[in-house]
Parts: C-alpha cells; sequence; structure tokens
C-alpha cells in the first residue's frame, strides 16, 4: 500500500489544548439527533484532519480509540479507523518506544495530571526516526473519573538538529579558544565569571573550564589588590561602553607565579544595544618586562655618568625648589614658580639628549621660550676673549638666522657683557635706547628691553643668552632667575658637546697613530726587506740560481704579506669595505697579512658559500682578527689553521694553533682580548668556545646559528664602527 507523504507540520501548544478540547462536546439528551450527531462529528474529524499536529485518543488500557490523519499516516495505517484497537506495540515504533509511551499514558492516567512538552523519538513506518514534543492529557467522564488520555505531539527534528549543531560549534569554538595562546574570558555586568578558556583556568588554578561560572576575582588566586583593579576597570569599560586596550598589569597565578599581562577588555552589547558583560583577552609579557628591567640595568653606567654631568644641574634645581618652598605663601608665585621647574626639567632632558654642538645650540633658542617670552634671542659664545654670535632668532621663526653669525668682536667693545663677567649675574636693561650696547646684536630698532644671563661652567663664563624685547621694562627680577637657571643647563650641555667633540678628535687621533704603527711596523718593515731582497737579488740569479729561486719565492711571500697587510689597513679606514667584501676572501688577507709578519704557516679551509648580514660577518672578521693578533703575539706556534663551514642556517669558524697553550681557568678574561671576544659573539649571536691546554695548542670555535632573533638582527644594514 502507498503510505501518504507526512507534512511539515508546527506545533500545538497547551494552551491551545486547553482551549479546544472543552469545545468538542457531544450534545446533551436533548439536543441529541442523528442529524446534528452526524454534523458534529463530521466536523470534529475535519477538524482533526487540519490541525498541524498529531492527535490520538486512548483508553485507561492504552489502546487507542481513535486519531487524527496525522497520526495515521504516521503510524503506518491508511485511514485513522484503522488505528482503534491497536495498542503502540502493533504500530511502527520499536518496543522501547512503545514501552515509554504507555509509561508515560499510566503517570497521567493514574495522577489526573497532564504532561506537556514531552521531548522524545518515534519511528516512522520508512525506518527514519524522528524528535517530537508531546503533550498528554487526562479525559474524564461526567463523573470526572479518568476514563484515557488524549494526545498530540509535533515534529521538532529540524529544532534538536540545530541544537546539536549549536553544541558542536560551541565545542568547536571552545577548542579554538583553548588552543589560542591568549587567555580569554568573559564576565556579566556584575564581574561575575561566565567563561573563559584553558589558558584563563589554568592561571586562575580552577581545573576545567566550566569550574569558572559563577566565581569572582576575590575567589582566585589573585591578591586582594589586583582583585579590586580588575574589577574597577571592568565597571569603567561596562559605564562607557568604551573599550580599553593594552592594560599593562600584574597577576599572581595559581602556581604561585607572578606573572605581567597585556589585558584588552571590550563590552558585550545584548540585541538591543545594552551592556550585559565585558569579553576580555590577555597575554603573558613577564618575559618582555624582565628584558626592560635587564636593559635598564644595563643602562645604569651611562645614567650614572649622565648624573655626574648634570650634578650642577641638580644643584640648581635644588636652589629653585628651595626658593618656591620660601613662597609657598604667595600661590600664584609658587604656581609659576613650579611652571618653570617643570619647563626647566623637560629643556634639560632635550639639552642633553644631544652631543652635536650645532644640535644643542639651535635647541636652547627653540626652547627659551618657555622659560622667559621674548621677541628675539641669540647665543653669543666668547673664545680667547672674543665674542662671536653663534645664533640668532626671531619670534614666531624656526629659522635660526645666520646674518653676523661669522663677525668677531672684543668684548671691552661691549659693556653689557663686561658686566655680566664680572657679576656673574644676568643683567635687565629696561630702556635699551638708553643703554650703552642695549639692542646692538639686531639691526632694528624697535628693540626696547634686554635681558642677558651669562653661561658659565665652574665660575668661568663661556659666553651669553640675549633676549630682546619690543616693550619698554618687559623684563623683571623673576624673569633674570628663570633665564639664569636655564643658561646653567645650557652651560652643561654645551660642555657636555665640547668634551664629546674633543673625544672623537682624540679617538681619531689615536686610531691614526695606531694605523701609522701598525703600517711602520708590518708594510714598512716587510717592504724594507723585499727592498734589500730585490737588490741582491740580479747578482744571486747569477751566482746561484737555486739560491736566487729560494729568495725569489721569498720576496714574493714578503710582497703578497705587504699587500695583505694593506689591505688590512685600507679595511680599517673604510669599514663599509667589511660586508663589500666575502668572508673568505677577509680571512684570506688576515692569513697573508699574518705569514707576511711571521714565520707561521697559515693554511685556509673555506667549505660552502657564506652570506651572512652585515654585523654578522664584521663579528667574524673582528673575533678572527684578534685570535691571529694574540697567536702572532703570545703562541710561539708554527702553524694555524683556519676553517670556514657554510651551510643553511649555520656558520662554523674554526681557528687552531700549533702552539705552547695555555690554562683558560687561570687566566684572566680581559687577558688576550677574550673578554671582547666573547662580547663581539654575544652581539651577534654566536657561540664561542675556547679550548687551550699546555704544550698542545689553542682552538677557538664561534658557531652562529643562523637564527636572526637569536642574533638580535632583523636584515643586513649598514656596518656599525667595530
Amino acid at each position: 500500500m502507498e503510505v501518504p507523504t507526512r507534512p511539515n507540520r508546527a506545533g500545538l501548544t497547551p494552551e491551545f489544548t486547553r482551549a479546544v478540547i472543552p469545545q468538542l462536546r457531544l450534545p446533551s439528551a436533548e439536543e441529541q439527533t442523528p442529524e446534528n450527531i452526524k454534523e458534529l462529528l463530521q466536523l470534529f474529524r475535519l477538524i482533526l484532519d487540519n490541525i498541524p499536529q498529531a492527535v490520538f485518543w486512548k483508553d485507561r488500557d492504552s489502546v487507542y480509540l481513535g486519531c487524527n490523519r496525522n497520526f495515521a499516516i504516521d503510524a503506518g495505517v491508511e485511514i485513522p479507523e484503522e488505528v482503534v484497537g491497536k495498542t503502540d506495540f502493533d504500530l511502527a515504533w520499536t518496543t522501547e518506544q512503545a514501552r515509554t509511551y504507555r509509561e508515560m499514558d499510566r503517570r497521567v492516567i493514574e495522577s489526573g495530571e497532564p504532561q506537556y512538552h514531552i521531548v522524545e523519538t518515534l519511528t516512522l513506518p520508512d525506518g527514519k526516526t524522528i524528535w517530537v514534543e508531546t503533550n498528554k492529557v487526562p479525559l474524564f467522564d461526567a463523573d470526572n473519573n479518568v476514563i484515557g488520555i488524549l494526545g498530540t505531539y509535533r515534529d521538532i527534528t529540524g529544532r534538536k538538529q540545530a541544537q546539536e549543531a549549536l553544541r558542536e560549534s560551541q565545542q568547536m569554538l571552545q577548542l579554538i579558544m583553548d588552543n589560542i595562546p591568549q587567555a580569554i574570558f568573559w564576565k556579566d555586568r556584575n564581574s561575575v565569571y561566565q567563561g573563559c578558556n584553558r589558558n584563563f583556568a589554568i592561571d586562575a588554578g580552577v581545573g576545567a573550564t566550566e569550574n569558572i561560572v559563577g566565581k569572582t576575582d576575590y575567589d582566585l588566586p589573585w591578591t586582594r589588590e589586583e582583585a579590586d583593579w580588575y574589577r574597577e576597570v571592568d565597571r569603567q569599560v561596562m559605564e562607557t561602553g568604551i573599550p580599553q586596550y593594552h592594560i599593562i598589569e600584574t597577576q599572581f597565578q595559581a602556581d604561585g607565579k607572578k606573572a605581567w599581562v597585556d589585558t584588552n577588555k571590550i563590552p558585550l552589547h545584548d540585541a538591543n544595544g545594552n551592556v550585559v558583560g565585558i569579553l576580555g583577552t590577555y597575554e603573558d609579557i613577564t618575559e618582555r618586562k624582565q628584558t626592560e628591567e635587564a636593559l635598564q640595568r644595563a643602562h645604569a653606567e651611562l645614567e650614572q655618568r649622565v648624573k655626574e654631568r648634570t650634578a650642577e644641574l641638580s644643584a640648581a634645581n635644588a636652589q629653585l625648589k628651595q626658593e618656591i618652598h620660601e613662597r609657598k605663601l604667595l600661590q600664584a608665585i609658587e604656581r609659576e614658580q613650579r611652571t618653570l621647574a617643570e619647563a626647566l626639567r623637560d629643556t634639560a632632558a632635550l639639552l642633553n639628549s644631544t652631543l652635536d654642538l650645532d644640535e644643542v645650540l639651535d635647541r636652547i633658542l627653540s626652547t627659551i621660550g618657555r622659560v622667559v617670552p621674548h621677541d628675539t634671542a641669540s647665543i653669543i659664545l666668547v673664545e680667547d676673549d672674543m665674542a662671536r654670535m653663534v645664533r640668532f632668532r626671531q619670534r614666531g621663526k624656526d629659522v635660526f638666522q645666520t646674518r653676523d653669525l661669522r663677525r668677531r668682536f672684543p668684548l671691552e667693545d661691549w659693556p653689557n657683557l663686561r658686566q655680566m663677567i664680572e657679576t656673574k649675574e644676568p643683567l635687565i636693561v629696561q630702556e635699551s635706547r638708553r643703554s650703552s650696547d642695549g639692542g646692538r646684536w639686531t639691526e632694528d630698532n624697535w628693540v626696547r628691553s634686554y635681558l642677558g644671563a651669562p653661561i658659565q661652567i665652574e665660575d668661568e663664563v663661556i659666553g651669553f643668552i640675549n633676549l630682546n624685547s619690543a616693550t619698554p621694562g618687559f623684563f623683571t627680577p623673576l624673569h633674570a632667575e628663570r633665564l639664569q637657571a636655564f643658561a646653567d643647563q645650557a652651560a652643561i650641555a654645551i660642555q657636555n658637546a665640547r668634551l664629546y667633540e674633543r673625544a672623537q678628535e682624540l679617538a681619531a687621533l689615536e686610531e691614526r697613530q695606531r694605523l701609522a704603527r701598525d703600517l711602520h711596523d708590518a708594510v714598512s718593515q716587510t717592504l724594507w726587506t723585499a727592498s734589500l731582497m730585490a737588490d741582491v737579488l740580479p747578482t744571486l740569479w747569477i751566482e746561484d740560481r737555486a739560491e736566487g729561486e729560494r729568495v725569489l719565492q721569498k720576496f714574493q711571500r714578503l710582497t703578497r704579506g705587504a699587500l695583505a697587510e694593506m689591505r688590512t689597513l685600507l679595511l680599517e679606514l673604510r669599514p663599509a669595505a667589511l660586508v663589500e667584501a666575502k668572508l673568505d676572501d677577509l680571512l684570506h688577507q688576515l692569513a697573508e697579512a699574518m705569514m707576511s709578519r711571521k714565520k707561521i704557516d697559515v693554511s685556509l679551509s673555506v667549505e660552502g658559500e657564506c652570506s651572512l648580514p652585515a654585523e654578522v660577518q664584521v663579528g667574524l672578521y673582528r673575533i678572527a682578527q684578534e685570535t691571529l693578533n694574540n697567536i702572532a703575539k703570545h703562541s710561539r706556534a708554527t702553524h694555524v689553521s683556519v676553517t670556514l663551514q657554510c651551510a643553511t642556517g649555520r656558520v662554523n669558524l674554526q681557528i687552531s694553533d700549533n702552539g705552547r697553550g695555555f690554562e683558560p681557568t687561570r687566566l684572566p678574561p680581559e687577558r688576550l682580548g677574550l673578554s671582547i671576544m666573547r662580547e663581539r659573539a654575544e652581539a651577534i649571536g654566536a657561540d664561542l668556545q675556547i679550548a687551550s691546554e699546555i704544550g698542545a695548542g689553542t682552538q677557538i670555535s664561534i658557531v652562529w646559528p643562523g637564527d636572526k632573533k637569536r642574533a638580535g638582527l632583523d636584515a643586513p644594514e649598514k656596518v656599525r664602527p667595530a
């Protein structure tokens, strides 16, 4: 027989059941006639066959008394009348399903209470199993006795499949969250945790992720202060609706570790745009913080030198603070002094952030406006009792004018400057037009008042800062104090820049002297010896050809070594050439130069092609150079072996000799340049090993792994001076 196609049906609610059933009653005895009973039954059947649910009714023994068309289709019978007299065991469903249905019938009949929204499975005649939501209500007779049940159900397979898909989606989302490196969590508006990923659960020490639900920050390992802070940020985000990113904070974790984390928190909104909670993520940055702290410790020595150089500035600031303290009863003056102190601190940092004298002079004029207002400013420096204007700047212009900057003039021609040299104090001229030299450093006639302050180091005046204004009587004693404090800072900056220039000049001089010594000790001596050989070679060649050939070979070795020495010295003069040449060529030059200076046989072996970052090549070259110099000076070796092996992702440089060796544990690190060699290796991320034994020679091995992150290099760059 052909089984009708099962229609797509919606559900029948308990409310609908309660509303319709009371209307389906038999007429009273007075109302009953064959016609109206037949008409009522037809209407009842029509209603049952056209509602979307499957409907059935049974007696107290769970024997079917009737059903509608939808139920008949699901039960596998052709017409609803065929279901009469059957039980659940006679229909399409499985035996287990039939037992479950009859058990629920029994509960409803015995209790007289309906059962709604029973979610269960149902097997159709074609073998397909669907999910249904069933409602069962008791049927009562006129004496209110339960005589059976009325049941309805609807197909909810689609909803169950959607729920299963949602569950799988949630599992996949949890799997993704548990495998990303960040910790993730989310809370409700009361900062109560609603979920997290595995990384967060580990930090919080709660075991499974679901154990976080319902907890607050006070229930977790963090300190009370940390919990208060986390909840305060939660409150700010939820009240403002604005995310907060990169919150650097501490977290005391479950394993006892105090970690630094970089946290982001964003508000969660419902469908109406209302904030219902927050979503948070964080990343452990403890290692980065430790690196920053290590860098700060590495700069401690430099900071100490800066403190020593700014000792005079600190004394001036201390004096300024004392003056502020003495005037704290005057509120307006106190605010001005506080503003001045901040300006001086900022300008001091700016002035001392460079050691270039031209930049220092430019920054003095560009920042002085924060200390003392003015229309024009200039700087005069004193050299051998002669004054020279080195900078001039007009208000509102960034250009430092150069007029008259090369002209020098005697100090005795400038009474105002001589006065500041004698008094070591700033000078105010309220009306420049009545001054003997007020405004002479400008060609404009608009200058009406002048303020100057000496730039002095240890009671020696090295220059002046000059300010002009178009307003008569513009400058006050307070302006003079401020300008003098600024001039003291400028003096330190100028002195530091001059000392730096002298240090650079001294370093250049020392380098030229070193190159001159190397040229004399190595190249000159070699060429002198070669010259002597060249003088006797013609005669020797005639008298003893074999000896002539031997001397000629020695002559060739000397000239070749001299050429290598010259090339090495040229590399010192132009460090950029260290990365323009190949590393094996550089090592060859070092070997040739060494053999020309000493009676040492040097063999060089190169395997593979080396293409290295600039700083790595320079570092390996310097280490090899220092090693060969040490061998030449101290080892008493007769043979040196240099091996360079280049492979993908790895470079190995080995230098060994057959000299007298030494005991590495008994040798101070600063001897033989070992500390410098180790620093160079660490700078490029290489591993340096030294093996030596008394009487058995020395071997130095440098391995660069080719890992740019480890080496601290991003890409080949310009060569820094070695």
